[in-house]
């Protein structure tokens, strides 16, 4: 079995979170990394004008993904750098499904009929897949996850260099009330859903790590050796934190960062 690096990490704030990102991305793969959001946090895709997307003088980070913003609050966020395949004939959307199969696999394992939104037929009747939506949990592309007809979560990837960068929310309790008022188009609001709401009950966050975990080693076919950050990646990441994710020049367009590869 091939060997992953996993890192389990509690709550950071959006800079930190981002920022350790990036140095996995430009480190040693492969790597499978969960943690959360403290305080809680807009983030925005890459391409994302935020006075199109926020209203004024709301908190956000830029992801280096694209898609649409996503509130994360009481959530769990996985991200996972391996090789890209080389082959031609193997499309970026094989890989997608491959690498987001675990979400599905969890998700069956708390009793919950999830699929694929290309894969649910009548259950997005009405819903057009592929149409860009500002918040990313009101649109839906092929690879989204459906459950009862309405999404959860969100994934995005990004490939550099012949390496996969992904990463996607889990949501555990969705609030409205916390975020739809920041959002100028806050459309579709009623489409997605949250695990407490299809449970009944708050999951424990823990459970659903160690759940996230097991899948992924199974769908993939993985073991892991748990990891944490070394001091050189710590420095690294403070670097990012404090010369681009806390930095205007990046979060907002139009600036000389702005148009660096990452």
């Amino acid at each position: 079995m091939e060997k992953w690096r996993l890192l389990v990490h509690g709550s950071f704030d959006a800079p930190t979170n981002m920022a350790i990102d990036e140095v996995l991305l430009n480190g040693a793969s492969p790597v499978f990394r969960l943690y959360s959001w403290q305080p809680a946090c807009f983030s925005l895709g890459r391409f994302q004008s935020p006075e199109k997307v926020l209203k004024e003088n709301v908190p956000f980070v830029r992801r280096m993904t694209g898609g649409g913003a996503i509130y994360h609050d009481k959530e769990i966020t996985y991200s996972l750098v391996c090789e890209h395949p080389t082959h031609e004939n193997i499309l970026l959307k094989d890989g997608y499904r491959k690498l987001s199969a675990f979400l599905i696999a969890a998700y069956r394992k708390l009793g919950l009929d999830a699929q694929f939104a290309c894969e649910t037929g009548g259950q997005t009747e009405g819903t057009v897949l592929g149409v860009p939506s500002g918040y990313c949990f009101s649109g839906r592309e092929e690879f989204d996850i459906v459950i009862d007809g309405k999404k959860i979560g969100g994934n995005a990837q990004r490939v550099v260099k012949k390496r996969v960068f992904q990463h996607g929310s889990i949501p555990l309790h969705i609030i409205r009330a916390h975020y739809l008022p920041f959002l100028i188009n806050p459309s579709r609001h009623d489409d997605y859903t949250a695990l407490s709401e299809l449970l009944g009950i708050l999951p424990d966050s823990g459970q659903i790590a160690d759940l996230l975990i097991e899948s992924f080693s199974e769908c993939m076919g993985v073991r892991f050796e748990t990891s944490e950050l070394t001091s050189e990646e710590w420095k690294e990441a403070e670097r990012l934190i404090g010369e681009k994710y806390s930095d205007p020049a990046w979060n907002y367009p139009g600036t000389p960062l702005r148009a660096e590869v990452l």
